[in-house]
């Protein structure tokens, strides 16, 4: 499987109280090894209850890193990826507060492909969904079922000031249902 490796972000954060507010991905430091905290592996994701958490209390950048892990059958163009944050299990309604945005990414089958995104200015545990909106699906809100792609973080993450660059590891991409 190749890697696709994806630049520097510019994000647009959307909290629930409606504060926009832009924050950029630039911190190229060699200290961030020093402040990643490793979840549970994705294989076994989905019923675990551990809680990722990192401990720094760096002034850089409060991030989130993680590979989306796109499968032989992916075939559609990418119109844009968004990172969503959500307070339930459930992943359903509105999310809490929104991550990275990205318009025209180059994803191909077969290939994982890097996210970084900002936490959002959030503060405790939250679940992650990753959605790649595809020609033909989604309107940025909500996946089209057999259209666009969807991959989740179902271990929570506990995300606030001072916890650096969260790795979150591998997100696989399925078919929206």
């Amino acid at each position: 499987m190749k890697t696709k490796t994806l630049l520097s972000l510019k994000i647009t954060v959307l909290t629930v109280a409606a504060v926009t507010f832009c924050l950029s991905c630039n911190d190229s430091s060699d200290d961030d090894a020093d402040k990643t905290a490793h979840p549970t592996d994705s294989s076994d994701s989905a019923s675990s209850t551990d809680t990722t958490t990192a401990t720094d209390t760096s002034t850089t950048a409060d991030t989130l890193q993680m590979s989306l892990i796109i499968p032989d059958t992916f075939d559609c163009v990418a119109l844009s990826i968004a990172v969503n944050f959500f307070d339930n299990e459930a992943l359903a309604g509105m999310p809490t507060a929104f991550g990275a945005r990205m318009d025209k990414p180059e994803i191909l089958s077969d290939e994982s492909f890097f996210v970084t995104s900002e936490q959002a200015g959030l503060q405790g545990d939250y679940y992650i969904a990753v959605v790649v909106y595809c020609e033909g699906g989604g309107n940025g809100l909500n996946p089209v079922a057999g259209v666009d792609w969807v991959g989740k973080i179902m271990t929570p993450v506990s995300l606030g000031p001072g916890t650096g660059t969260i790795q979150c590891g591998d997100v696989v991409m399925v078919i929206a249902q």
